[in-house]
């Protein structure tokens, strides 16, 4: 060997022994700005880097606020590192979420939408800088990634799967250049369904090209509506007739063991929703089966869900309302006299026509008949808009969409849940127990009669409910023409609104479908315990990601199993509200303090002291503490939740005037509280409705 040789061997050996001393395991965090080149194209060079320094001050500090380490930035792109996985990701979401932000403020053509790709390994730092195996695989992984969207590798996921703050959605496999293994890429979920599905119809992901090949040749499929483990819809062309339609059929990844029940399912939509021919109804087309994989088409409806529409933040005329609200029970009538009880009505499946007009969809789980598809004692539902009967997993008749109806329409009319909550479980606790304060208490400017309609249709007994759609309907036209006698008093009016326990909107993540099982009664404590490891097990399970969750234009997830929650036990103020337990079977609102830490049992004493004072001064009416006698100086930012809690909990009653009180010693803590100044207005405005 020449001398020459020898000495390029060493000097390489002592390199490698140098990298090793700066060798350590690393999260490296790639960004990139989707749509840069076009952009640049389009404004020209100045333009786009003002463009481009307007996105590194939204991410860089983003990067370094959660202790990363920025490395370098690369035209449209932004590469760093972190210690800690869960910073890292942590950091993309906030890099998400403020990006999220600005783009409300821009139009359409200005706005950002940012890829970000994480990647767990050894990774080389020396002067600054990183190398690695690790960096080339994060680089790889923003390639895959949408604009939009977090995707994280195998290492990163597991290293913060068990933060229940955290939610993921398995994306499959990606095979890397060189490897023979594949890495199983996650999704970080950072914001709700609606958003997600206005990204994914902006970006849709790429074409699966096996699954072009399921109908002969006869539909062109063009991209993906939506995706959920009882199927993907597709927008598709129909060469045959020449029309775009939506083709639903099974993901090819299902295992063969759950294929067999998921066509059978699948068939029973197509029929059901094949004998509804209805202006108001989604229509079914064609059905077919190619290879053993069996699919419909249905009419494919351009436009927005109601869900989609209420996330936007837009207000409806209150006559446009009104129609759209007849307009459903027409439909819903219709297919009651049909014999096909739908069970899922929500916002998310009612579809508002670009051209005008409403449409019911996704009869997934629709009953048409005595199907023999759903078990005895078994329901499916979404939790806030299941009727109290199907949450007790009892027989449930056409009634039940009329409770579902009734608590869409609050919500239509209030832009509020009529049963909201943490979890699966605080809100089927509400749906069983709770009733929801007066709309006109929200939106004062409604009909009054709307009050005694909406109350009527969410009745907790099927029988003190309107017993048919045509009967709503008609409630509903009356209301609208100023008639007082609108609703029957069967149901009674304004103070039998006893309880509203949690002013907050329920996350996305809670509003998919559930299957209940139903128990004996002699046996609801042992229930109880149960419903909150089973509601763990589900959120572990869609967490690993089986399929991909999408908020779906033509149809919705498959529901999922749990057991009753028919007496679950509201959610602690400051519990995790996964895990209900026996000893807290009573309201919160009746007991608060026995449900509360140390901190919180603190807080509701001195609250109670403040509240005696404040009543022994015979105060105004605004109930106000003198500001120099504002018992705030022993609270702190962190007791804002609790006390929101408690002003929560007198509002449900109620207790206006505690409420209030309330309300004005958190905005004394922070006069910034956004939600203690909406629920401070609502509590003005309830107490005056009762005076």
């Amino acid at each position: 060997m020449s001398i020459g040789v020898e000495k390029l061997l060493q000097n390489r050996n002592d390199i490698d022994a140098e990298l090793q001393k700066h060798k350590s395991p690393i999260t490296v965090m790639f960004t990139d700005l989707a749509g840069s080149t076009s952009y640049f194209e389009k404004y020209g060079d100045t333009v786009g880097v003002a463009w481009l320094e307007e996105h590194n001050q939204i991410v860089i500090p983003q990067l370094t606020a959660h202790e990363g380490v920025l490395v370098k930035t690369i035209g449209d792109s932004v590469m760093g590192y972190f210690n800690d996985s869960q910073k890292a990701i942590q950091a993309a979401i906030a890099m998400q979420r403020r990006i999220f932000e600005e783009n409300q403020k821009r139009t359409d053509s200005d706005r950002m939408y940012v890829r970000v790709a994480l990647h767990h390994g050894l990774g080389y730092l020396r002067g600054g800088d990183v190398f690695g195996d690790v960096v080339n695989v994060t680089a790889r992984i923003a390639k895959a990634c949408l604009p939009g969207q977090i995707l994280v590798s195998e290492a990163v996921y597991h290293s913060a799967s068990e933060n229940s703050s955290l939610r993921f959605q398995s994306v499959g496999d990606m095979q890397f250049h060189g490897k023979s293994s594949k890495e199983a890429l996650h999704e970080v979920l950072w914001t709700d369904d609606n958003t997600y599905a206005e990204l994914r119809r902006k970006f849709p992901p790429k074409k699966d090209t096996k699954q072009e090949d399921i109908t002969g040749g006869r539909y062109i499929m063009m991209n993906e509506l939506g995706r959920g483990a009882m199927g993907v819809v597709y927008r598709a062309y129909d060469r045959l007739i020449g029309r775009p339609v939506a083709l639903k059929t099974i993901p090819l990844e299902v295992p063969e063991s759950e294929r067999a029940a998921l066509v059978d399912r699948l068939k029973a939509e197509a029929r059901t929703a094949g004998i509804l021919d209805h202006p108001n109804i989604v229509t079914v087309y064609d059905v077919g089966e190619e290879a053993g994989l069996f699919y419909f088409t249905m009419q494919l409806v351009d436009g927005r869900t109601l869900a989609e529409v209420r996330a936007a933040g837009e207000l409806l005329p209150l006559d446009k309302l009104f129609t759209y609200a007849d307009e459903i029970c027409a439909a819903m009538a219709f297919a009651h006299k049909a014999g096909v009880i739908h069970r899922d009505l929500k916002p998310s499946n009612l579809m508002l026509m670009n051209t005008g007009g409403i449409k019911v969809m996704d009869f997934g789980i629709a009953k048409l008949g005595d199907s023999g598809l759903t078990k005895a004692g078994m329901v499916l539902g979404t939790p806030s808009y299941l009727a109290p009967e199907q949450a007790a997993g009892r027989r449930i008749d056409h009634r039940a969409d009329i409770f579902s109806l009734g608590a869409v329409l609050y919500e239509m009319f209030t832009g509020e849940k009529a049963f909201a909550g943490e979890s699966t479980t605080a809100i089927i606790y509400k749906v069983m127990n709770d009733e929801p304060i007066p709309p006109r208490a929200i939106e004062p400017s409604l009909p009054p009669a709307l009050d005694g309609v909406i109350k009527k249709a969410i009745a907790k007994d099927p029988a003190q409910r309107y017993q048919s759609c045509e009967e709503l309907r008609e409630a509903l036209r009356m209301a609208r023409g100023g008639q007082a006698h609108a609703a029957t008093a069967s149901v009674g009016t304004g103070t039998a609104y006893a309880q509203r326990t949690q002013a907050t909107p329920v996350p996305a993540a809670m509003t998919q479908p559930i299957a209940v099982q139903q128990g004996a009664s002699s046996r609801k404590g042992l229930w109880i315990a149960i419903a909150g490891v089973v509601v763990l097990a589900v959120i572990g399970l869609l967490a690993m990601g089986k399929n991909r969750r999408a908020e779906q234009v033509q149809q919705q997830q498959t529901p999922i199993q749990q057991t009753p929650a028919a007496s679950a036990a509201p959610p602690s103020a400051e519990s995790k509200p996964t895990a209900a337990k026996p000893a807290a079977v009573e309201p919160a609102v009746e007991e608060p303090a026995r449900q509360l830490t140390p901190r919180g049992q603190r807080i509701e004493k001195a609250l109670k002291r403040a509240e005696a004072r404040n009543e022994a001064r015979n105060a105004a009416p605004t109930v106000a503490a003198p500001a120099a006698e504002a018992p705030t100086g022993q609270w702190s930012q962190a007791d804002i939740p609790v006390l929101l809690t408690r002003g929560d909990t007198y509002l449900g009653r109620g207790e206006y005037q505690k409420a209030i009180f309330v309300y004005e010693q958190v905005l004394r803590i922070d006069p910034t509280n956004a939600r203690a100044r909406l629920s401070l207005q609502r509590a003005r405005d309830a107490r005056s409705l009762r005076r």
